[in-house]
């Protein structure tokens, strides 16, 4: 049976996620530095669709005050609420299906980039090999950004790829880093994939 209330509960479940109460008043004094008071953050939680208990912003502001009132400052008054702009998308929106190739077309070249390569090679080498094997292969879409806008899709896709490769054994998973290497059941995954051709 439990002693804390919902909210209690939530306020230590929040404490542990943090690594303990000195992070709380970390994330407390950046939210205070950033002009976003709790009103700001319940609000936005909720627009995420995030269910925020309702007596929590009663707790989180009196946690405020308390913490304040512990370091020996006068509590602050609350900040009027600016809104909340969610962060700009920097690459394209998700690609539709049909509009980028299937992870399935990237197995065999690289499996093929890497025999031709001896077995092993790096990863920039590796792609730039892969994707002259695939450029007639590849949709214009497959050139565009990620929806995180950290990497170009096709070289995401292959790496992923690469992933599933390497948790069926295909590729080797201690291979060092920035490498990729083929494993003897790898190489019978090609050549069953390149009879079927």
């Amino acid at each position: 049976m439990s002693y804390y209330s919902p909210e209690e509960y939530e306020l230590l479940r929040l404490a542990r996620i943090l690594g303990g109460t000195s992070k709380v008043k970390e994330l407390l004094q950046a939210l205070k530095n950033s002009n976003i008071d709790v009103g700001m953050l319940l609000d936005y939680l909720k627009g995420i669709g995030y269910k925020v208990p309702s007596p929590l912003e009663t707790k989180i502001e009196d946690l405020e005050r308390r913490v304040s009132i512990l370091e020996g400052k006068p509590p602050l008054p609350p900040v009027p609420p600016t809104p909340l702009q969610p962060p700009e998308r920097k690459g394209a929106r998700r690609a539709k299906v049909g509009e980028i190739t299937p992870r399935a077309e990237y197995t065999l070249p690289i499996l093929e980039t890497l025999i031709e390569m001896g077995g092993s090679g790096r990863v920039s080498d590796v792609l730039n090999r892969v994707l002259s094997k695939m450029k007639d292969t590849l949709k214009p879409k497959d050139f565009d950004k990620v929806p995180s806008g950290t990497s170009i899709r096709w070289k995401n896709r292959a790496q992923w790829v690469r992933q599933r490769l390497v948790s069926e054994d295909y590729l080797k998973r201690d291979s060092p880093r920035g490498m990729w290497e083929i494993t003897g059941s790898g190489r019978k995954l090609f050549e069953s994939l390149k009879e079927r051709r």
